[in-house]
């Protein structure tokens, strides 16, 4: 046994599940999923791998995506190191929608490591003791890849709180064979510290008056620190005014002026013809 080290590597197992929908929109439906080679994960866990990968797979008909998934669920229960050696998809009815599969996949386990620590470097907006709040997992937990992704974004909503709105996290792995445990250090880039402008309105309002509500709800927020979660809750309002199912990530801009670090709003009202 032996100790290495994996820089970023946790980016890289992180990236093809960063924004999982709730009910997703389905490329292909895997019908039944077959596991082999694996030696040390437990008949429990494998078989909810197996309910995980097939309740949730796959948006697109691509094996990358299927790898992709299958790795993931192994990471979750602690295999950080899990691979796919083999992958093969099976089409079983292409006339169905979505298409059905059949998957057979061979993967090698390794170690189930757990989290010996949360480590920081480069942070100054905020204590070290408040940016470990921000993971739902103890030191001497299971290693879920899961939980470490959800307390990254956790960090980004917490210093979009305070007006930083261009933290970048980047996390840093050391793995410690012989302990089956690994360090998560993670190094912050906080950028510079963001106050909100005004609010531009665009387009013709669906209601006399809607624009002046959106306007003064605003008002109180302008000059002050950016604060993201007084921005979702303006929001809230903003939704009672405009045709459901809106979303404020494709009607609300904000856009950032980096010599004056002010960002300003600009909503468009949808076209009512």
């Amino acid at each position: 046994m032996h100790k290495l080290a994996v820089v970023a590597g946790l980016l890289v197992f992180l990236r093809p599940l960063i924004a999982q929908p709730t009910v997703p929109s389905r490329g292909i439906r895997i019908e039944t999923l077959s596991i082999s080679g694996v030696t040390q994960v437990s008949m429990p866990d494998r078989q909810s791998v197996r309910d995980e990968v097939i309740s949730r797979c796959c948006d697109h008909a691509e094996t990358q995506e299927i790898r992709e998934r299958i790795v993931y669920a192994f990471q979750e229960r602690g295999y950080y190191k899990a691979r796919v050696q083999q992958l093969e998809v099976t089409p079983l009815d292409l006339h169905t929608v979505p298409p059905s599969v059949t998957v057979v996949v061979t993967v090698e386990d390794g170690y189930q490591y757990r989290l010996k620590s949360v480590q920081f470097s480069g942070a100054k907006a905020f204590a070290a003791s408040q940016l470990r709040q921000q993971f739902a997992i103890s030191d001497g937990d299971i290693f879920n890849a899961e939980k470490i992704r959800k307390g990254l974004d956790n960090l980004r909503k917490l210093y979009a709180s305070r007006g930083y709105v261009n933290l970048t996290p980047v996390p840093n792995t050391e793995s410690d064979d012989e302990a089956a445990a690994i360090t998560l250090q993670i190094d912050l880039d906080e950028g510079k510290q963001f106050h909100l402008g005004g609010l531009v309105l665009d387009g013709e309002e669906l209601h006399p008056g809607d624009g002046a509500k959106l306007l003064a709800a605003w008002k109180p927020m302008e000059g002050g620190v950016y604060d993201g979660t007084r921005v979702e809750a303006w929001w809230r309002l903003a939704a009672t005014l405009l045709p459901p199912g809106s979303h404020m990530e494709q009607m609300l801009g904000l856009r950032q002026d980096a010599t004056s670090s002010i960002v300003t709003g600009y909503l468009r009202f949808p076209d009512s013809k």
